[in-house]
């Protein structure tokens, strides 16, 4: 049996692991590998990253990152919302944070 915690901090390593290799394309077997899940906390892990709209599943049962399209308020330039990745969401603007961190050079 799973605690909420087991799968919060299994679903952070594979939202970190889809975050890192833009366009990964996993079934759930495949899922399992890296991460050593067994069946019952991988689907567990599958089911909450699906409710956060983080993952969908394709056909042929692959489960991948649904892509946006960078339009309005809270989204960079690959269409990635801010706090997608692991972590805390970033505490500015993307316009003035900048992408994946790094500061932008202001203009003058």
């Amino acid at each position: 049996m799973q605690t909420d915690a087991t799968i919060l901090d299994c679903a952070r390593l594979v939202r970190a692991g889809y975050a890192e290799m833009p366009g990964l394309k996993l079934t759930e077997r495949q899922i399992q590998r890296p991460w050593c899940l067994d069946a019952a906390l991988c689907d567990a892990v599958i089911a909450s990253l699906m409710a956060g709209r983080f993952l969908r599943q394709m056909r042929g049962d692959a489960y991948v990152r649904p892509f946006r399209i960078a339009k309005g308020p809270g989204r960079t330039a690959c269409g990635i919302f801010r706090g997608d990745v692991a972590g805390p969401a970033l505490s500015q603007p993307v316009s003035e944070q900048g992408l994946m961190g790094f500061v932008e050079p202001r203009s003058v």
